[in-house]
């Protein structure tokens, strides 16, 4: 699984916010708030929802980067 200080990149990266993020979650039925999105991404909350968080983060992104990121290299 992607660690969450490489997610938070990958969302600087395309100037996406928690707030789009948390957006997307719950677009994604995990109803959640800021400050457990950022204590799930600091490593400070553990647990199944926290797992949750990450992996759908992970799975948000890379719809998102197959969508609107295009490599033309």
């Amino acid at each position: 699984m992607e660690e969450p200080d490489a997610m938070r990149e990958r969302l600087k990266q395309h100037r996406l916010s928690f707030v789009w993020l948390i957006f997307q979650l719950e677009q994604r039925g995990i109803v959640t708030d800021k400050t457990e999105v950022s204590s799930v991404f600091a490593g400070t909350r553990k647990g199944a929802k926290a797992h949750a968080i990450i992996q759908s983060t992970a799975d948000i992104l890379n719809d998102y980067e197959r969508k609107f990121v295009h490599n033309d290299g």
